[in-house]
């Protein structure tokens, strides 16, 4: 049995594999982003060659290509990606965001050895 609480964005529901109850977070429907906004974003405060964003609901996937990565680390990396959309991922608009960031050299490579499908 699944009911709504008087909590926005949350259900109250049985667990089908552990047969207990269980408050599970819902998507906050009207307020998710367009991936061009957010291409145009990261594109226009990164300065960014390219960005790719895909989304699945409130879950993103963002490939994004610049000079700015070169010499930085993973977490760096990702790090510069997130501060432009940081208000979007508190209110909830970004629920979940995937991040792959390339120079231009690396991404040249990548999509080689990895083509499109």
């Amino acid at each position: 049995m699944t009911t709504r609480l008087n909590m926005p964005g949350f259900i109250f529901g049985d667990c089908p594999v552990y047969g207990r109850s269980q408050i599970t977070t819902l998507w906050h429907k009207g307020i998710q982003m367009d991936c061009k906004e957010i291409e145009q974003r990261l594109l226009e405060q990164l300065q960014l060659a390219e960005v790719y964003v895909k989304t699945d609901g409130s879950h993103y996937s963002v490939t994004a290509v610049g000079d700015c990565f070169d010499g930085l680390s993973r977490v760096k990396q990702q790090q510069l990606v997130y501060a432009p959309l940081m208000s979007d991922i508190a209110n909830g608009s970004i629920h979940a965001l995937q991040i792959k960031a390339f120079t231009p050299t690396q991404w040249r490579r990548e999509k080689l050895l990895n083509p499109p499908v």
